[in-house]
């Protein structure tokens, strides 16, 4: 740690004064079921899904159904957008209307949206040629290249429903898919089951799992591969096209940083910004038939471990890991949150054998919450189940099933955060919410995305979160929602006290609480330096 702190120590008390009560929780609403549909005269929404937010939060996105006068199935599905200012959502897209790019197809269903950080859309459509609609059908991709100009990428053959409703959508307005054995992009093709195999000229792909798309258009994919179509003996890689097609990593190639060959590489690799891949895998140690799970990360290079089975649990003291859900969410700088399982004295299973994590090539992994952990801003509530959280930014999010508190059942609830100090409850099912200038209805069931922003899909855009709140009176809304900047560095649901200015030191020091935030509290990869203290107090003192 750098000299300096003794001025920062004396400035705890003024900030403290500014930190005396935690900031609430600011709702607004975006649209809700049975709300008349803007522009449309007798006709509302019934059904709103697919809730999407740009990085700026300039511009949201949704997906609905409408009721209502002149509303028919083929009619019923529609895009609509919002932008920062406004209050009225806009119709982009709906189905039945003329499909662009075709000679005399319409758009007969639409059954999500993607959003790109610039506010550009795209979506995968069911198109139909012909009267009635079952005449001849097929789905086809489109993009915008000019908000409300849509641009035909792919399309089936008629009759054919194989391409996929997944439509990543990038900052560069690109997409990716797999279209008759090959990933394509608008710039052309990946990969596909023609191409030779660099490595093994004996073999043939065989099999692409879903192609993830980076902000610049990198792709990042498991490829199956083998000499015959007996699926027991191919091998399995993980491919990027950046700059050219290459294998980050080989079935039984040495693994980087350890002594062992690859067994087994995940489907659900994950790409960040920089360029950066993280994926979950198997590996065999060298003299061992029995392989291990880990979380393997790269820059540019081949893939190395970032945190293994047998490795310790930070927080736990005496447990290492054991497993880990393939499910990962990595943000802009590389760090990747991730839920594992772990073992060791006094770890009980089913009880508290799990948590939310964090961790970063080149740092400690991080504790983020523990199973049966209290929730702060919860009381009585405790941590049963997470599902994968998201991480943008500095913000980490999850939905979770709790036990305890005045909610029966298993009752989900939305934890989000700065992760550098401690996630808070936002919402829980089987509790009232009050409708921003509404009614007040108790919330049935909460619907949160993980997804990054440059797949399209994102909900967090800095502070702010989108959810879907369903109500007991079978009514359902769309909501956004800003996080408080909360100083509740130790984690005891108490904000902006000595003891978290306490804590903070004594993580600066090197000796962190097992619900403490992090030293690297400006996310500069520096820890304990006095731009860490400067943050810490500038967010004790109400600064975001």
């Amino acid at each position: 740690m750098q000299n300096g702190t003794t001025g920062w120590c004396i400035a705890a008390t003024l900030a403290l004064a500014a930190a005396s009560h935690a900031q609430p929780l600011q709702w607004r609403t975006i649209a809700l079921s049975g709300q008349p549909a803007p522009g449309l005269p007798a006709v509302t929404f019934e059904n709103l899904t697919d809730v999407r937010i740009t990085p700026d939060a300039a511009t949201i996105a949704f997906r609905a159904n409408l009721i209502g006068t002149g509303v028919v199935t083929d009619t019923d599905g529609t895009i609509w957008s919002l932008t920062s200012g406004s209050s009225t959502p806009s119709l982009r897209y709906r189905e039945g209307t003329p499909a662009p790019g075709t000679a005399a197809a319409t758009l007969a269903g639409i059954p999500t949206v993607n959003l790109a950080p610039d506010g550009f859309l795209g979506f995968a459509a069911g198109l139909y040629e012909g009267s009635p609609a079952s005449t001849a059908t097929n789905i086809a991709y489109y993009i915008e290249s000019a908000p409300g100009t849509l641009t035909l990428i792919a399309r089936e053959p008629l009759n054919s429903f194989l391409l996929s409703n997944h439509v990543p959508l990038n900052s560069s307005h690109s997409t990716v898919w797999t279209q008759s054995g090959v990933v394509q992009t608008p710039a052309g093709p990946v990969v596909g089951t023609t191409t030779p195999v660099p490595w093994d000229p004996t073999a043939t792909f065989r099999v692409f799992s879903q192609a993830q798309l980076g902000p610049d258009s990198e792709v990042v994919l498991r490829a199956g591969y083998g000499a015959t179509a007996t699926t027991s003996s191919w091998q399995y890689a993980l491919l990027t096209n950046s700059p050219t097609l290459a294998a980050r990593a080989t079935s039984g190639a040495p693994v980087p940083g350890m002594n062992a060959t690859w067994r087994d590489i995940g489907t659900a690799p994950v790409i960040a910004p920089g360029g950066q891949i993280a994926v979950w895998g198997r590996v065999t140690p060298t003299g061992s038939a029995t392989p291990i799970q880990g979380l393997f990360y790269s820059e540019a290079a081949a893939l190395a471990p970032l945190v293994l089975e047998g490795d310790p649990v930070p927080g736990v003291p005496g447990a290492t890991f054991t497993t880990f859900d393939p499910a990962l969410s990595m943000n802009d700088d590389g760090r990747v949150a991730f839920i594992a399982r772990f073992t060791g004295p006094g770890v009980t299973t089913n009880l508290d054998n799990s948590g939310v994590f964090i961790a970063q090539d080149g740092q400690p992994t991080r504790l983020v919450m523990r199973r049966s952990e209290s929730i702060s801003g919860a009381p009585g509530v405790t941590l049963r189940q997470p599902t994968p959280p998201a991480h943008q930014g500095n913000v980490i999010a999850f939905i979770a099933y709790t036990s305890g508190g005045p909610a029966t059942g298993s009752p989900q609830l939305l934890i989000a955060g700065d992760h550098r100090v401690r996630p808070q409850a936002v919402i829980t099912s089987g509790t009232p919410f009050q409708i921003p200038g509404g009614a007040t209805k108790t919330v049935r069931a909460i619907a949160f995305s993980s997804e990054p922003a440059f797949t399209g899909r994102s909900q967090i855009a800095g502070r702010e979160l989108l959810v879907k709140l369903s109500f007991t009176d079978a009514t359902h809304g769309l909501f956004a929602v800003t996080l408080p900047c909360i100083a509740d560095f130790n984690g005891d649901g108490d904000i902006g006290t000595d003891q978290d200015i306490e804590s903070f030191f004594a993580c600066l020091a090197g000796n962190c609480c097992p619900t403490c935030g992090t030293a690297d509290f400006n996310a500069d990869g520096d820890f304990g330096t006095d731009q860490d203290i400067e943050a810490f107090f500038r967010l004790l003192g109400g600064g975001c």
